[in-house]
């Protein structure tokens, strides 16, 4: 086998990769596939692939899921976002709100704060223990007693705040204890 064979686009090893993530990868994997810059542009001007954001493409054969977006904004995070606050409230279905924009917490040593960020999106400073977040299909979400104290602490509305707290309750994805304590806290921030 010749060396430069070794170095040939590898079109089928990207799809794969993407394939765990429903046909969405970087410009970076797409780099380590052996596929230059200019392939990639070339490829998106002939309809394989799309640019979603900022290093960030999906194959167009790919079937789309209901979380599309939220998928292209992790993979532009560099992978460290978790959604969160009034978009986690959301996606774990604990409140009537429609998010206008879409919450992410990243840690405070975020390699990307220097990139210009969607118009939509609001990027949260924060430490989240592994124990703060779970996945939802492809994405990273904060726990449900997570987002609803983040909401307390984001003073979102308290409607809002104890409807989740009596969904979450309700669908015993909260204990009593942490039902108690959320609303200790929501209390305390309305005081």
């Amino acid at each position: 086998m010749h060396p430069a064979a070794d170095l040939s686009p590898d079109w089928i090893g990207l799809m794969e990769s993407a394939r765990a993530r429903a046909g969405f990868f970087t410009a970076a994997e797409a780099g380590a596939h052996h596929i230059s810059p200019q392939l990639l542009r070339y490829r998106a001007n002939a309809g394989w692939v799309r640019r979603e954001l900022r290093g960030v493409y999906h194959f167009t054969s790919a079937p789309p899921t209901e979380h599309d977006e939220l998928i292209a904004l992790w993979l532009w995070s560099g992978e460290e976002a978790v959604f969160s606050h009034v978009t986690a409230l959301f996606l774990h279905g604990l409140s009537d709100a429609l998010p206008a924009r879409v919450h992410l917490s990243v840690p405070p040593s975020w390699r990307y704060a220097r990139f210009a960020k969607p118009s939509h999106v609001t990027v949260h400073l924060g430490t989240l223990e592994d124990a703060d977040r779970q996945w939802m299909g492809h994405i990273p979400v904060t726990t449900p007693a997570r987002t609803i104290a983040d909401c307390i602490t984001a003073r979102v509305s308290a409607s809002w705040v104890e409807q989740a707290i009596t969904q979450a309750r309700r669908c015993k994805l909260i204990t009593p204890a942490d039902a108690a304590r959320l609303l200790r806290a929501q209390a305390k921030a309305a005081a």
